[in-house]
């Protein structure tokens, strides 16, 4: 029987989340065609931009506008003038 690199892929993805509860098998995130994303270097750039010395997310809205890509339509008015000041 052959192995499926792709739900070995999956399997090695949920075993680094060490999930609790409810979780997607393998065949399901397959069949949803969801792929495992290794080239993460250019993610790991955008998140060292926006932390400070100690590691910590040094402004929030920059970090969900530059590294989770969020537009501003998706932030509150409030929010995005709060994070100004």
């Amino acid at each position: 029987m052959a192995i499926d690199p792709e739900i070995t892929r999956h399997r090695e993805w949920l075993g680094f989340l060490q999930p609790v509860g409810l979780v997607v098998s393998p065949p399901a995130l397959v069949k949803a065609q969801a792929v495992v994303n290794r080239n993460v270097v250019d993610l790991q750039q955008s998140l060292l931009a926006v932390v400070d010395e100690d590691g910590r997310i040094a402004n929030f809205l920059s970090f969900v506008v530059q590294v989770l890509n969020w537009d501003n339509s998706n932030l509150i008015e409030a929010f995005t003038e709060y994070e100004k000041d």
